[in-house]
C-alpha cells in the first residue's frame, strides 16, 4: 500500500507553528478591524438620514397645516415679516410658551402623532423646531430644525452640517 500511495511530500510535520498561528490571527484581526471600521461608518450615516427623513416628514405636515385656509390667513394677516419658531419636544409635546395657534396645534397633532425620536445623537439633540416665516410677495415658507448643544441645525427642506454626509 505505501508503494501505491508514494511519499508524503509535506513531511511529518502535523499541525501549525506557532508562528504561522500569530500570522493568522493578525490576518482576522485586521480584517476584523476593517470591517468592524465600515459597518460603524455605516450605521452612522444611516441613524443620520433617518433623522433627515423624519425631518422632511415633520416639514410635509407643517407645511399641510400651514396651507389650511384658515390658517393661512390667520399667519397672513399679522403682516409682510412674520415669523414664528415652534418647538416640539421628542415626545411631540407642543410646549405651553410657545403661544401655538391651537388649529396648526391640532392639525400637526392629529398628520404627525407624536415627533419622531432622534437617531443621530451625537451633538446632543433637544427637540424639533418649526419655522414659519411669512413674507408678501413668497407667501409662507416652512424649515425644520433640531436643537442641538452646537445650535439649530436646518434639516429640511435643505439639510445642513454636521447632518449632511
Amino acid at each position: 500500500m505505501k508503494k501505491i500511495l508514494g511519499k508524503k511530500k509535506w513531511g511529518s510535520n502535523k499541525g501549525l507553528s506557532l508562528v504561522e498561528l500569530l500570522i493568522v490571527i493578525c490576518i482576522i484581526a485586521i480584517i476584523v478591524a476593517v470591517v468592524g471600521a465600515y459597518l460603524i461608518n455605516h450605521i452612522e450615516k444611516s441613524k443620520i438620514q433617518k433623522d433627515v427623513s423624519n425631518a422632511g416628514l415633520i416639514l410635509s405636515t407643517a407645511t399641510a397645516a400651514v396651507n389650511e385656509p384658515e390658517i393661512y390667513r390667520e399667519i397672513s394677516h399679522h403682516g409682510s415679516s412674520y415669523s414664528a419658531e415652534y418647538p416640539i419636544s421628542e415626545n411631540g409635546d407642543f410646549p405651553d410658551y410657545c403661544n401655538w395657534n391651537p388649529l396648526f396645534e391640532g392639525t400637526v397633532k392629529q398628520n404627525l402623532g407624536k415627533a419622531p425620536e432622534f437617531a443621530y445623537r451625537k451633538n446632543n439633540p433637544t427637540n424639533w423646531k418649526v419655522k414659519i416665516s411669512y413674507n408678501d410677495g413668497s407667501g409662507v415658507e416652512v424649515t425644520v430644525c433640531v436643537t442641538t448643544s452646537a445650535g439649530d441645525i436646518e434639516l429640511a427642506p435643505n439639510t445642513q452640517a454636521p447632518y449632511k454626509k
